[in-house]
């Protein structure tokens, strides 16, 4: 999956860096490499790693 860093976000410990383009919900990730704002990026989505959250106007 390919997508475009929207926001860059330095954390302390890393950097949180919101992803467009790689799926039709923009992506949120942290990073301990350097981004920023317009860099391409390849994501990987490994599933040990990967959180889901529901969408904020759906009920659970």
């Amino acid at each position: 999956l390919q997508g475009v860093v929207q926001t860059v976000e330095f954390l302390g410990q890393g950097t949180e860096i919101s992803i467009h383009g790689a799926l039709p919900q923009d992506l949120i990730a942290r990073s301990e490499s350097e981004w920023s704002q317009g860099d391409r990026i390849d994501v990987r989505l490994p599933a040990d790693r990967l959180f889901v959250f529901p969408a904020e106007d759906v009920s659970v």
